[in-house]
């Protein structure tokens, strides 16, 4: 239970359900048991399983609320196709398309369902009529530490991608060349990429691009802080157009801003620190845009009046909310 979906909606629900004094408890769907006190679970992205079906029916005569979580679009098969593991070429299409149809026969089991985007909500509503489906959006994970304004002049220009998984080359190649542009332009910026990734910028060495291929959570989060500007390139894909602004978000912890590709869940943060770019020219510009130390500390400024909204706590509230669970406790 350690990839990012178990972090951002598992790890933080819990915390901020356990802040406002409502006990919680992780586990994995193999340890599951049953106690007196439980009210609700959610099941995050549950595949159809003999021992799902045996939960499910558990807690049904038990009286107890089940739920299933969802934070990507990996439960409709006739989008296995346009899988960033597809794409990618990292997997093959049998097997993800059987991953897609054991999560589509576990969702339908559900009457309540949470998923992290409009768009996903939209998409579950026409998958699965008459479902409860409601929004959870991600937050900023509960360790990752609030930081305070830096005068822009205090950071070193550091662009950041993070990756994260092995499924997103496809994805960098859409700014590859504006980067070796913006970089060869300006011997003071620098490209630090964290995870895995095949690009042309790394065949190489290159004395302003640093590539770590994987770092624990723990120390990610340090490595993070060093953000001046956070990329976020997308192919146009149904899967990207159905993405949390995730990275958005961790960005915003550092008080870094982030350009990225259209996505519909970074529209919120438009005017919070947040440019789209929708060709090389707009990337070019919002990159020189930010060389100014005028331009940067407004965008700095316009994160940190919202950055606190971020945090895990409402993430608790907003499922409590959803579920009408009393917060008098």
């Amino acid at each position: 239970m350690e990839d990012a979906s178990f972090r951002y909606r598992c790890e933080n629900l819990s915390a901020g359900l356990n802040q406002l004094n409502i006990d919680t408890k992780l586990q994995h769907i193999s340890e599951f048991k049953l106690e007196a006190s439980t009210t609700h679970v959610v099941f995050q992205r549950p595949r159809n399983t003999p021992r799902l079906k045996r939960l499910i029916r558990q807690l049904k005569l038990a009286k107890v609320r089940t739920i299933a979580d969802f934070d990507d679009l990996v439960f409709d098969p006739e989008y296995a196709t346009v899988s960033p593991a597809i794409l990618n070429n990292r997997r093959p299409l049998r097997q993800v398309t059987k991953d897609y149809k054991s999560h589509y026969d576990a969702l339908v089991q559900f009457k309540r369902i949470i998923v992290s985007t409009n768009t996903l909500k939209r998409h579950v509503q026409r998958l699965i009529k008459g479902s409860l489906t409601h929004i959870i959006h991600n937050y900023a994970h509960y360790k990752w530490p609030y930081k305070q304004p830096q005068h822009p002049e205090q950071r070193k220009k550091v662009l950041t991608y993070f990756p994260g998984t092995r499924s997103h080359d496809r994805d960098f190649w859409q700014i590859e060349d504006v980067l070796s542009t913006f970089i060869k332009q300006h011997a003071d910026v620098s490209l630090l990429i964290i995870g895995p990734l095949e690009t042309k910028l790394l065949n190489t060495p290159h004395p302003q691009i640093k590539h770590i291929a994987k770092l624990p959570f723990e120390q990610f989060a340090q490595a993070a802080a060093k953000s001046w500007v956070n990329l976020l390139p997308l192919e146009p894909t149904p899967f990207n157009q159905n993405k949390s602004a995730l990275k958005v978000i961790e960005a915003a912890t550092n008080l870094a801003p982030t350009i990225c590709s259209p996505l519909p869940d970074a529209q919120r943060f438009v005017g919070h620190g947040v440019l789209i770019a929708h060709d090389d020219t707009e990337w070019l510009k919002h990159l020189t845009h930010c060389l100014d130390p005028e331009n940067y500390l407004k965008l700095v400024h316009d994160i940190h009046h919202s950055a606190k909204g971020l945090q895990h706590a409402q993430m608790a509230r907003a499922f409590c909310l959803a579920f009408n669970i009393s917060l008098d406790h």
